[in-house]
């Protein structure tokens, strides 16, 4: 589950009800799900925790400043709970994909870059419970491979998050006019 700004954006334009849903839903969320789940588990002595954190959270993303925070909550405390619950025979893992379908990032068809939910999914099977943490999908492994050595990741996010809103202002602009 996560919640972000539409456009992303200056964290001081950031509406306080749209902070207040990101760290509610991003990171409230993330805490009573693990609540619910973790006495029952440590009962059974075995169950996984998966959190789909993002990549956003790893490195410099500007314009994504909030939302890449919440996230960084939520990977810090499963890779964290990693060691604290391993005793208890849970697995705990984040994972922290970059793009892919889901209902923050619409599109009718996957892409390497972008591929479905399933694809993510299938990949975390062969780490879980070998790592805290993981770009388990291929292509996103290799992104967060470069962007953690390219020496000015934030400066070159930064462009393309512009360069992307500026299209999807005039994208949205172009249909209202349509309409």
């Amino acid at each position: 589950v996560g919640v972000s700004k539409e456009f992303g954006g200056l964290v001081h334009l950031i509406r306080e009800e749209e902070v207040e849903q990101m760290l509610g839903v991003n990171n409230g969320g993330t805490v009573g799900m693990r609540q619910a789940v973790l006495t029952y588990m440590m009962t059974k002595r075995t169950g996984s925790v998966i959190t789909i954190s993002s990549a956003s959270c790893t490195h410099p993303t500007p314009l994504l400043s909030m939302y890449s925070a919440t996230k960084a909550f939520g990977q810090q405390l499963t890779r964290s709970m990693y060691y604290e619950y391993k005793e208890f025979g849970i697995d705990c893992i984040a994972i922290t994909p970059y793009y892919f379908v889901s209902n923050m990032f619409k599109r009718s068809r996957a892409t390497y870059l972008a591929p479905f939910p399933d694809s993510i999914i299938d990949a975390t099977w062969n780490v879980l419970g070998y790592e805290a943490e993981a770009h388990p999908y291929w292509c996103h492994w290799l992104m967060g491979v470069l962007a953690k050595n390219y020496h000015d990741t934030g400066n070159g996010l930064l462009g393309i998050m512009k360069q992307s809103k500026a299209r999807a202002l005039a994208k949205g602009a172009a249909k209202a006019k349509k309409s």
